[in-house]
């Protein structure tokens, strides 16, 4: 871009195209671009060539990058909000549906519904797994990254120390029932 071509863009402007390239999808056509983009102060608009000299000049694809990652990350804090929501939702449903199933089995007693008593156990455990998913979930968004990997490194190191000492049990458990068999082998 000559700096005579520049001058007669504003920083304005010339973030207006940015701006209007982006919601275009950071079009390629920028004959569409041009077409879309209002005159400047003086009447003109860029030329094509100016246009796509601004694009590399100004960084367009990097900051569009930038853009679309915060774009992401933001949609992705309203799902896990959404999942987090529904799970509590879910587990006031389970609550609910405990009472209900407890309300009954106190007023009819036990024998006259065991579907109630299945009922009100299997709404308690719901609740609590839900709540339980609900809360790590919301917990775990609030997290930096660094945290969420140091986290995540020190479940499967405990994971993987339970699965060696299952390993080291199951080959003591051998040894102890070849001695009592009097393998030798």
């Amino acid at each position: 871009m000559t700096s005579g071509e520049t001058k007669a863009y504003s920083d304005s402007y010339i973030e207006q195209c940015f701006e209007t390239w982006f919601s275009l999808g950071e079009t390629t056509n920028f004959l569409l671009l041009q077409d879309r983009l209002p005159e400047n102060s003086s009447g003109r608009k860029p030329s094509i060539a100016l246009l796509r000299s601004m694009k590399e000049s100004s960084g367009w694809v990097e900051r569009a990058d930038a853009l679309n990652a915060k774009a992401i990350e933001k949609v992705e804090h309203q799902l896990i909000d959404q999942r987090a929501d529904m799970l509590s939702r879910q587990a006031k449903d389970d609550y609910d549906i405990a009472l209900k199933a407890r309300e009954h089995i106190l007023e009819s007693g036990f024998d006259t519904s065991a579907s109630a008593v299945s009922a009100y156990f299997k709404a308690v455990e719901d609740e609590r797994i839900v709540r339980g998913v609900s809360e790590f979930m919301v917990k775990i968004s609030k997290m930096p990254s660094e945290e969420i990997i140091k986290e995540a490194a020190k479940l499967l190191k405990r994971n993987s120390e339970v699965i060696d000492l299952v390993a080291e049990e199951m080959a003591a458990e051998e040894v102890d029932s070849a001695d009592i068999s009097g393998d030798t082998s």
